[in-house]
């Protein structure tokens, strides 16, 4: 959700991620690493998180009406008082915790925040040139495999690639492709306009 919202692709690695109030997710930190394809990722810390605050409806909804409106416009604005036990006074009433969503999520520019409930996880979004060029090998990766199913390959099929003169900076991870793809050789071909592959 937090890549859509910024418009980038899932196979574009990114530099690091923060996770807040999942603690316990700690134990599968190789896991989320891979699964969110990001070079680092922090627990609980990273870029300070501000809380927000939404309107229980379902609780709150019965008791204010149509006051509700007022409540949630306050409260985006930031424009209320935390009182003790975890209440709030805002646009003149006072609300108990039950009447209350509480959350956390990273407000910066260059992030990109995805939140439910009390968990979030913020994305950095800057791509610098190491990046980019890594998302177009995963790119060129995956459109490989899809030319290898195209043509019927098995899986353990080997095959020699040949790549367009746009694609010839991706040579320098030669090697990660033809483990990705299980191809003998990988070359630039001055003619060719898109990749080929050709059974060895």
């Amino acid at each position: 959700m937090a890549r859509a919202a910024a418009g980038i692709k899932l196979r574009q690695p990114l530099r690091r991620a923060y996770v807040r109030g999942a603690g316990r997710a700690m134990n599968h930190a190789d896991e989320i690493h891979d699964e969110l394809r990001v070079k680092e990722i922090g627990f609980d810390e990273g870029p300070v998180a501000r809380p927000t605050i939404r309107p229980n409806l379902p609780v709150l909804g019965p008791r204010v009406g149509s006051r509700v409106n007022d409540i949630v416009a306050a409260l985006r604005a930031g424009d209320f008082e935390e009182l003790d036990g975890g209440r709030i006074r805002v646009a003149g009433l006072d609300l108990g915790p039950d009447e209350l969503l509480r959350g956390e999520r990273i407000a910066l520019e260059g992030w990109a925040v995805a939140d439910e409930g009390p968990i979030s996880l913020a994305l950095d979004t800057e791509l610098d040139d190491e990046l980019r060029l890594e998302g177009r090998v995963l790119d060129l990766i995956r459109t490989l495999n899809d030319l290898r199913k195209a043509a019927g390959l098995e899986l353990t099929d080997r095959i020699r690639v040949t790549l367009p003169p746009a694609d010839a900076e991706l040579l320098g991870h030669a090697e990660r492709i033809k483990d990705e793809v299980l191809a003998l050789s990988l070359h630039v071909d001055g003619s060719a306009t898109e990749p080929v592959i050709a059974r060895a």
